[in-house]
């Protein structure tokens, strides 16, 4: 279990991507601090009654409710594939060779996992305390109201840590479908989380939202003489000042009763419950892969290799150079549209088809509303590996030995792309033609997107996070941001057309010099 442990953890911060992680978190954890005079109010509490953030109190519960939403997204987006690297780099292998214990396995992993969330907890303590002395100097919080708003959070982040391990045991969502549905999950039970009528939903509090609301209605009701709750915001716009209330708001320490410690016991009980089962579904796995080790040798040695002899010589082959001008756009489209097309399984690429149908079925309502987020969420996986392919097989390294050969697959593979998402929406298109321009406006972005996120960072959970984000945020009721029959398309579809422009040009211009070098 301490060797699990130890190489899986060593494998994530030797990453630069684990530092740039904590420094981002460091950052937020700085500049998403409550500030009574900036116009977007990390944390606002019934603005039309209360003074906002005027007290240290406020700083700790601040931090501790962004902390809670981005654990689920991006802490989660990052430890996913704990299970996946292993069989990727052939460690999975290796281990199957042995006669090892999954629970060990799977506990190791769960503590690995569990200690990267940590060092993200520590970085916003840190930051948060430093934040405190800078804008209260001499203001002093007793301990545990400092504390308390964070170490709610510990049950929620060690429920992250083990839920990655479940949907990454499944080879099925160990790609990008994986981090969609886990992301999305994830961020329903978020929401889910203040909804404190359904008191079973507080065995899955992903982020100690339950604790952290009802100690803010607590102070609410003590400094507003027993009246509730109306309004919670978290990064609201707060523009018109002169509607600021008066009353001073002390947030409280976090009171745990009885009833919470039992709630987050049996939290903790779920949770060794779920690496129980991540152990079996390791065990199982590795029966399965003996079996087919013991098949594939039993067909080998039933077989003989085939040698096969050259009938000419080598130096007889005509040998024509690869030259700009012998490039074929049209042929290297269609190659770079069957790498997009083959990106996902037969399973996935199916299930693509049925709702596709289906798009075509239903009412212009129901197109809208629910139709463009799911065909937009199930493209994903098929956009996610775009500029990450063609780096992982080190295709984009020797295409430097053609004359713009990485200039000229960065650009089929954009056409490649932008003719799939076209392809998934047509239905759109034909019930929807007034929004043709802004979908595919829409769908050059999330492209051009896509692969300067690939290319950039190698890595495909960035765009899946961001995509994920979006949509939720877009279901939510935030259609502004996409605004398909409704007031304001034009205005999306010049920003988005404009924002395609740009993107292209980094993608030309910086980019891939920077690769052609």
């Amino acid at each position: 279990m301490i060797r699990v442990f130890k190489a899986s953890l060593f494998e994530r911060t030797r990453s630069k991507s684990f530092w740039m992680l904590v420094i981002a978190v460091l950052f937020i954890s700085v500049i998403c601090t409550p500030q009574h005079h900036a116009s977007i109010q990390v944390l606002a509490i019934d603005p039309g009654t209360f003074k906002q953030d005027d007290n240290p109190s406020w700083i700790p519960m601040g931090a501790a409710l962004i902390l809670g939403l981005f654990q689920p997204i991006f802490g989660y987006a990052f430890i996913k594939n704990a299970i996946g690297m292993d069989q990727i780099y052939g460690v999975y292998q290796l281990i199957n060779t042995m006669d090892f214990h999954s629970f060990r396995y799977a506990w190791g992993k769960f503590a690995a996992n569990f200690t990267i969330l940590l060092a993200f907890w520590i970085t916003t303590v840190i930051g948060t305390f430093g934040m405190l002395l800078i804008r209260f100097p001499g203001k002093w919080l007793p301990v545990w109201q400092f504390a308390g708003p964070f170490l709610v959070l510990l049950p929620g982040m060690a429920f992250i840590a083990v839920f990655s391990m479940v949907i990454d045991s499944f080879p099925a969502l160990q790609k990008s479908a994986g981090t969609v549905l886990g992301t999305f999950g994830l961020l329903i039970l978020y929401a889910f989380s203040f909804i404190r009528q359904a008191t079973w939903l507080r065995l899955f509090d992903v982020s100690g939202t339950s604790y952290l609301g009802k100690t803010i209605s607590q102070s609410v009701a003590t400094a507003a003489d027993g009246k509730t709750l109306k309004s919670l915001m978290i990064f609201a716009n707060m523009n018109d000042q002169a509607h600021i209330g008066t009353k001073e708001l002390l947030i409280l320490p976090i009171k745990l009763k009885e009833i919470d410690l039992l709630f987050m016991l049996g939290e903790l009980v779920l949770i060794g419950l779920m690496v129980i089962l991540v152990a079996g579904l390791v065990k199982r796995r590795k029966g399965f892969a003996d079996s087919r080790l013991m098949r594939d040798l039993r067909a080998r040695s039933n077989t003989s290799p085939e040698v096969v002899v050259p009938t000419r010589e080598s130096n007889q082959f005509n040998f024509v150079p690869i030259k700009t001008s012998h490039f074929n756009y049209m042929h290297h489209i269609g190659l770079e549209f069957n790498r997009v097309r083959k990106s996902v399984s037969k399973k996935v690429q199916f299930f693509i088809v049925v709702v596709w149908i289906i798009s075509w079925l239903v009412s212009v309502l129901a197109e809208r509303n629910m139709m463009v987020p799911l065909i937009f969420l199930l493209s994903i996986p098929l956009l996610s590996e775009l500029g990450v392919a063609s780096q992982s097989n080190h295709l984009f390294n020797w295409l430097k030995t053609i004359p713009k050969g990485q200039r000229h697959q960065i650009n089929a593979e954009s056409v490649a792309g932008i003719l799939v998402l076209i392809g998934l929406t047509i239905p759109i298109f034909v019930k929807l033609p007034e929004d043709s321009l802004l979908l595919i406006a829409f769908e050059m972005v999330i492209v051009l997107l896509a692969q300067l996120l690939g290319l950039l960072t190698k890595n495909s959970r960035l765009l899946t996070v961001l995509a994920a984000l979006f949509w939720f945020v877009y279901l939510n009721g935030m259609t502004a941001i996409l605004p398909i029959g409704k007031p304001g398309a034009f205005f999306m579809t010049t920003f988005y057309g404009g924002l395609a422009i740009v993107m292209w040009f980094c993608l030309q211009g910086v980019v891939l010099k920077k690769f052609e070098k």
